[in-house]
């Protein structure tokens, strides 16, 4: 009986792959069809789909189109990818951008996976990297497709990955492992932070990754503010233990030079 069952679970087993192949062997059939037809006209019809006053059309038409594009990422290139790309990617970034529902925007992100395997639109997502990746990295804990995307951004020849971090996004990198980030300054390649347990961190933005060169501890309670002044050779740093130190900046390290005792705690430290 044994040898039955398992015999039997191996034909299901077997039927079942066929079944996939044959969907998939279909499928990829149908989206040539549909994609080379009239030397990719569908795509610019898409296009302005995407556009209907019509709630139901346009969410029809993301779908259809992200389906569509990653399929020509496995189909042939017959030439119609620049067509998709011209009519679609910025329509995907601003679905990405302006809608709230979060199926929409994981469609969205997928056809701008997608895209990141097409050579010739790298270019225009360079230079929408910045609202691309501020958007996405608010939701990257939603999707593993979110950070695939978020890395790929930062890889982009074009792009400078220090113009990418903010404030909230540098505070993720640390936040796993150490007190809450409070504040930070991005400096002559350099991004430098403080915490909550009273440290402040200076680190090499000037790679992929931030790597941290110094951290110092002379603030004994919450570190809140930094300020740089026009003079770019100071460093001034507000802390709950009603102090402000002023910290000279060289090239190798930063180091206290000044504390000013104040009668309240240093929330803000400007000119």
């Amino acid at each position: 009986m044994k040898a039955e069952k398992l015999k039997k679970n191996e034909d299901d087993l077997e039927e079942t792959e066929d079944e996939e192949k044959a969907v998939s062997s279909w499928e990829k059939k149908v989206a040539f069809v549909l994609c080379n037809h009239e030397k990719g006209s569908i795509f610019k019809a898409l296009e302005e789909c995407f556009k209907s006053n019509s709630l139901e059309m346009a969410r029809s038409c993301l779908v259809i189109s992200t389906w569509l594009i990653y399929m020509l990422s496995v189909l042939p290139d017959t030439g119609v990818r620049s067509a998709a790309r011209k009519s679609l990617l910025n329509e995907f970034i601003n679905v990405l951008q302006s809608t709230r529902n979060m199926e929409e925007k994981i469609l969205a992100t997928l056809a701008l996976r997608t895209f990141f395997g097409d050579p010739a639109a790298l270019e225009e997502l360079g230079k929408n990297a910045k609202c691309i990746y501020s958007t996405l990295r608010k939701l990257k804990r939603s999707s593993p497709v979110i950070t695939d995307v978020l890395k790929s951004l930062m890889s982009l020849s074009s792009v400078n990955p220090t113009e990418l971090w903010s404030c909230t996004e540098v505070v993720e990198v640390e936040s796993c492992a150490n007190d809450e980030v409070l504040s930070l300054l991005h400096f002559k390649g350099r991004v430098i932070s403080s915490h909550s347990d009273g440290t402040i961190k200076v680190w090499d933005a000037g790679k992929r990754v931030l790597s941290l060169i110094q951290e110092v501890r002379d603030h004994s309670k919450a570190v809140t503010c930094l300020y740089i002044p026009s003079s770019e050779d100071k460093l001034y740093s507000g802390s709950l233990d009603k102090t402000i130190r002023v910290w000279a900046i060289k090239p190798e390290e930063i180091h206290c030079i000044q504390v000013h005792d104040v009668k309240r705690d240093s929330i803000r430290v400007d000119s």
